[in-house]
Parts: C-alpha cells; structure tokens; sequence
C-alpha cells in the first residue's frame, strides 16, 4: 500500500510539470541543450537531496520557479519525503547527474540518479532550455 501511495505522490509531481509545460510540442529530433552547465546541474542536484535527505523544503525548492513554489507546498513535500523514506530508507548520495532531451519542446531534463537505504530513484528535474530553474520534477523509484 505505501508503494501506491509513493507512486500517487510521482503522480503529483507529474502532473504539476505537464500543467506548467502544456504548451510544447512533443518532438524526438529536438536538440538537447541547457543553459546549466554540467557542474550548474551537479550543484543543483546536491543542494536539492541534501533538503530532501533533511526535510528542509526551503533548501529542497530553493532553485524551483514560482509555479512550482505554488503547486508543491511544504506539507506536501514533508508527506512524500516521508513516503520514500518509508520505501527506499534514507537518502545517501548522488549516483549521477546526466542531461537528457525532454518529451516537451523548449525543455530540457537533468535526470538525478540517487541512492537510498533500499535501492535507486531518478528524480529527472525540468527545465525549459534558456532557464535555470526547475518547472517541474518526475520521479521514479528505480528497479
């Protein structure tokens, strides 16, 4: 049951990137480019898990637009960090940070691999291409 609700929890994360992204078109010849460099990503990447590894949603949003400030909210996030913490145990560490093309035209992914206590989960983080901060974050429990 708790894995339901983990996976209802993605659901949420998910539909607030299509509702901020709705307005691309899907292409598969889209070039992928991002106005983070690798390291920007990186950076990003560990600012955002140690905020989820602590439960400080301030340090958790701090890189997300206003949209997402305003779809997710603290209680929200402490009820699904809690629901993974329940699943996969505590946060470790980074695996890797790759940049990935988007189904969304204008958008690019960092996709984050992060180890926990009971296995891996990628937390693909949104971008549109010329800005730096997350529209929209899809994750999902790995294996």
């Amino acid at each position: 049951m708790i894995k339901f609700r983990v996976l209802g929890w993605m659901m949420v994360f998910a539909l607030l990137v299509t509702t901020v992204a709705c307005g691309g078109s899907s292409t598969a010849d889209q070039e992928t480019a991002s106005a983070l460099t690798q390291a920007q990503a990186t950076e990003l990447a560990e600012n955002a898990m140690q905020g989820f590894a602590s439960g400080d949603y301030a340090v958790w949003s701090r890189d997300w637009s206003q949209t997402m400030k305003n779809g997710i909210n603290e209680a929200a996030f402490l009820a699904y960090r809690q629901e993974v913490s329940n699943v996969m145990g505590a946060y470790q560490s980074i695996e890797s940070v790759t940049m990935a093309p988007s189904t969304t035209q204008g958008y690019v992914r960092w996709v984050v691999v992060a180890n926990f206590e009971n296995g891996q989960m990628e937390f693909a983080f949104s971008f549109h291409q010329d800005g730096k901060l997350v529209e929209g974050i899809f994750p999902r429990q790995l294996g």
